[in-house]
């Protein structure tokens, strides 16, 4: 199975948020890795000043799925899905990491409302780490 961090989850495990614990804790358990997308290394980095140095930053060093041809497919079609049957605008850095998730068959964590759809419409696991209690 496994969990991918979206970038908010990425940005919480760098602060050393607690609220993520128990998503870490669990995956320690059942021996299941932790990835990131590459859009999350992007969309984190973007966010640094241009002061920091990023061999500081551990998870920077971890697992990273590259975007290819299937990923940026599925996230094509699940932008166009719904924006055609929910009227729904979902930005392209959000359906990359999903389609990532989906594809790679992974437990998508996450504090973002706009992917809170996932799990209903799209055979997906989403945990929402900001409902967690540590």
């Amino acid at each position: 199975m496994g969990y991918l961090f979206d970038t908010n989850a990425a940005i919480a495990l760098h602060r050393l948020d607690t609220s993520l614990d128990k998503v870490i804790q669990q995956a320690e358990k059942d021996k299941e890795n932790i990835f990131f997308s590459v859009i999350t290394q992007s969309e984190f980095i973007a966010g640094l000043s241009t002061e920091t140095d990023l061999s500081s930053i551990p998870f920077l060093s971890g697992e990273f799925i590259e975007v290819n041809s299937e990923i940026a497919i599925k996230a094509g079609r699940i932008r166009r899905e719904q924006k055609d049957k929910f009227a729904r605008k979902l930005k392209t850095p959000d359906a990359l990491i999903l389609a990532t998730a989906i594809i790679n068959q992974l437990v998508l964590v996450t504090a973002d409302q706009d992917l809170q759809f996932a799990e209903s419409e799209y055979e997906v696991k989403v945990i929402n780490f900001s409902r967690l209690e540590s």
